[in-house]
């Protein structure tokens, strides 16, 4: 979101922070149907040109804070119970677009395999990551750690360390 304040220049991004964290606090999130704001003040947050809150004929509300701490605290208990089971639900459907495409992937010793490249950026040796390869390789599997867990060696025989499936693709 900072980008989005920073198409006219990239050196006042920082004015523009209180703006962009009352709309990250204020805005409904999807996995709890709920503000962050309201989880952690029990209230939404009222915007700079919002009015103060009267009642119809004109006069400020009266003020009971023993009243309102009770009504303030069954009011975020019920939100906490309803963003708990909103969560589960998302998280449920999470895990389900997630698991869609999922497949478990075996390799057997000896298979080739590219092994992805995690390159940082270097000015010093005018290195950008993003026009790097993805995958570098080949190399050999050597051995199976764990279901997840590789080891993986170069096609010289030297040790090339242990790598996670989701790192690895098959040379085809």
């Amino acid at each position: 979101m900072i980008s989005i304040y920073c198409r006219g220049s990239q050196k006042t991004w920082d004015e523009a922070l209180p703006h962009l964290m009352f709309a990250l606090r204020t805005a409904r999130q999807e996995s709890t149907g709920y503000s962050p704001a309201f989880l952690n003040l029990g209230r939404e947050l009222r915007g700079p040109n919002e009015p103060f809150r009267k009642l119809s004929n004109g006069n400020q509300a009266p003020f009971e804070p023993t009243a309102y701490h009770r009504a303030l605290k069954e009011r975020l208990n019920k939100c906490y119970e309803n963003a708990t089971r909103t969560i589960r639900k998302a998280s449920e459907r999470q895990a389900r677009y997630f698991n869609l495409r999922r497949r478990s992937v075996e390799f057997p010793i000896g298979a080739l395999v590219w092994r992805r490249n995690h390159t940082l950026s270097d000015a010093s040796k005018a290195r950008t990551a993003k026009l790097e390869p993805k995958f570098i390789g080949p190399f050999k599997i050597a051995k199976r750690t764990s279901s997840t867990v590789y080891e993986l060696e170069t096609l010289r025989g030297k040790t090339a360390g242990a790598v996670h499936v989701e790192d690895l693709r098959p040379v085809s």
